[in-house]
């Protein structure tokens, strides 16, 4: 896929080229962004995937790799942070990719140190048995009651990724 003809490919989506075609004009427009954020000769040395990488992160991640890169900032050993990669390794992919949309915003893990994770601790009064867990998808960030068992934590974050849905961009 190295050789790929990006130049001919941005070019076949011009307008001229797709004629009569409905969104001729916003083919245009992606064209002309790329074109301003990234010379077209540069394109020719990534890959198809790479670049899709790059632009929408990684779709194939492991919840050890998410670990390695967490900020948690609490005890490491707290009760319920070892619930959460306990409740985390027991999930599908699909409910992988419904928990990172409910930190990040997106189904895909981002690319590069500069976006990690934060773990941190949510006050509550009362049970913390009984609240959800939230997040700020702005900064990729968990608040965690302090659950007295994974079985809670991962109820509970189950019925949150599930449920809680506020910034799905899908």
């Amino acid at each position: 896929m190295r050789g790929l003809n990006y130049t001919r490919a941005l070019r076949s989506a011009s307008p001229s080229r797709v004629g009569r075609h409905e969104c001729a004009a916003q083919l245009a427009a992606v064209r002309r962004g790329i074109q301003q954020l990234v010379p077209v000769q540069a394109l020719r040395l990534f890959t198809a995937d790479e670049i899709e990488r790059m632009v929408c992160g990684e779709s194939d991640w492991s919840v050890a790799q998410l670990k390695r890169s967490a900020d948690v900032r609490m005890e490491p050993s707290a009760p319920c942070v070892t619930f959460l990669w306990e409740a985390l390794e027991s999930f599908s992919r699909a409910e992988l990719e419904l928990f990172l949309r409910f930190v990040w915003g997106r189904s895909r893990m981002p690319r590069g140190e500069e976006h990690r994770m934060i773990v941190d601790h949510l006050h509550t009064h009362g049970d913390p048995d009984e609240r959800l867990p939230t997040s700020s998808t702005c900064f990729f960030q968990l608040h965690l009651p302090a659950y007295s068992r994974q079985e809670v934590l991962r109820a509970r974050l189950l019925y949150a990724i599930y449920n809680c849905r506020g910034m799905d961009l899908a």
